[in-house]
């Protein structure tokens, strides 16, 4: 039996279940069954069934079931939800699950509130946004400062002081821990609330912290070096850190890193992509294949994508026998950007183009040509695809492929992004950073009109 017609035939043994139940006045059907039975609803029929009686609505507010849209929907949520508390306060999950799907429409509406920060004189290099997405932290690699800025007014709330040379790379852990990497080999924690230095961790790597990831949720921290060295941190809620374990194995700068709950990867300037445990720490994997530093890379499942300066994109099952990717040719120049779901791989490069490929075989669907400059940032989700490249940030809608708009506050190249389901922050060349955000309750009268673009089918 087919995906479709099993589908086609549940929605028939439902409608029908639901209509004799709502048409009978004894309500035959237990708070149990009706409870099973909108489980397979999605959240539109969800609302519907809510105005019925009040014993369906009754059933139809119970956590579980918009718990379990919520996980569906929302990939980036923790299945374990500990952020849940931190996002929403004392809010339901249905309530989560209308905030978000409203902002999703937000985006795909182009109904958002901006602002233009002359923040620096030159580059923006990083940013990130602390967890209730309140506080922006930034840094633009030539200076020992870090800045943070309030989301809602763009104003400047404080300068982090402590590093001795320029900070290259910096992640928010909770709502105001702050962590840094820097030229000086050491790694900052910060407390952004007070705008001191927890811990200043001095020797951290023998070289320069190129890159910091941190993972939210277990309050663990990645950082690669221009030393070669992966090195995992445990972060407490105080802001205290300690060295859990070293990572060994490359022969040139790590330049980018992913992770999941079970394994971390990591690219390098010695061209290889490395997959390790996490937790038995051992190396899983060396991927060899490209003739050049690998720039950036994304896990999605049990597959990798890599970019690198040889203008490919590669495609590594972790689980196959094999070590031979689907290499993805057409790049002319550096990929530096790359995402990937179950159907394409998003890639941004220096040729000014991003490439629409499709994950399983690796064949070019599309090219995006949309840009005036390198494209620096690609996110992808479910319903869109966010690009940065030159002055403009572009909003495709991904299930139709259409360019929906695009958003030019921006008069030189972006060069760092901030995105969320909620809110982008995008840094250019000229040190100004612009706060974008999605969350408004929009009326009739406040919405954007969108901007015309030509159609053009991308997916």
């Amino acid at each position: 039996v087919s995906t479709q017609s099993t589908g086609h035939f549940k929605k028939r043994v439902l409608a029908n279940l639901l209509s004799m139940t709502s048409s009978c006045q004894s309500f035959p059907l237990s708070a149990e069954i009706l409870l099973q039975i909108f489980s397979f609803l999605d959240y539109r029929s969800l609302l519907s069934c809510a105005v019925v009686c009040r014993d369906w609505c009754g059933v139809t507010i119970t956590p579980s079931l918009w718990k379990q849209l919520c996980l569906l929907r929302y990939a980036w949520l923790p299945s374990s939800a500990s952020l849940f508390g931190i996002l929403c306060s004392e809010a339901t999950w249905k309530r989560f699950y209308l905030d978000k799907a409203w902002i999703q429409r937000n985006w795909l509406k182009q109904r958002y509130e901006a602002k233009l920060i002359p923040a620096y004189s030159e580059r923006v290099w990083s940013l990130s946004a602390n967890q209730i997405e309140t506080i922006i932290a930034s840094c633009d690699q030539r200076l020992k400062e870090i800045k943070l800025w309030d989301v809602h007014d763009g104003k400047l709330k404080g300068v982090l002081l402590g590093h001795k040379k320029k900070v290259n790379t910096i992640d928010f852990m909770t709502n105001h821990i702050l962590i840094s990497g820097s030229t000086d080999c050491m790694m900052g924690v910060w407390d952004t609330q007070t705008c001191t230095c927890i811990t200043m961790i001095e020797n951290a790597h023998q070289s320069s912290i190129l890159i910091i990831k941190g993972d939210k949720e277990l309050l663990q921290v990645f950082s690669g070096s221009h030393d070669g060295a992966l090195k995992l941190w445990q972060i407490t809620d105080q802001g205290s850190a300690s060295h859990i374990t070293t990572f060994s194995g490359h022969k040139g700068a790590i330049l980018c890193i992913d992770f999941n709950q079970e394994i971390v990867a990591t690219g390098s300037f010695d061209h290889d992509c490395r997959v390790w445990s996490r937790s038995t720490f051992a190396c899983l994997f060396v991927f060899s294949g490209h003739q050049a530093e690998i720039n950036c890379l994304h896990i999605h499942g049990n597959k990798i994508a890599t970019g690198s300066t040889d203008s490919l994109v590669c495609i590594w099952n972790k689980d196959a026998s094999h070590k031979y990717p689907i290499m993805l040719q057409g790049h002319k120049c550096s990929v530096i950007s790359v995402q990937m779901n179950d159907q394409v791989v998003i890639s941004g490069s220096y040729d000014k183009v991003v490439g629409v490929w499709d994950t399983r075989n690796g064949k070019l669907i599309t090219w995006l040509k949309d840009y005036d400059d390198w494209i620096y940032i690609t996110k992808l989700d479910n319903q869109k695809l966010v690009t940065a490249g030159g002055r403009n940030i572009n909003v495709y809608d991904y299930r139709s492929g259409n360019l929906l708009y695009y958003i030019k506050l921006h008069q030189e190249t972006v060069l760092a992004c901030y995105i969320s389901p909620s809110l982008l922050v995008a840094g250019d060349r000229a040190g100004q950073i612009s706060i974008i955000s999605f969350n408004k309750y929009w009326g009739k009268e406040d919405v954007i009109q969108p901007t015309k673009m030509k159609k053009k089918a991308c997916m």
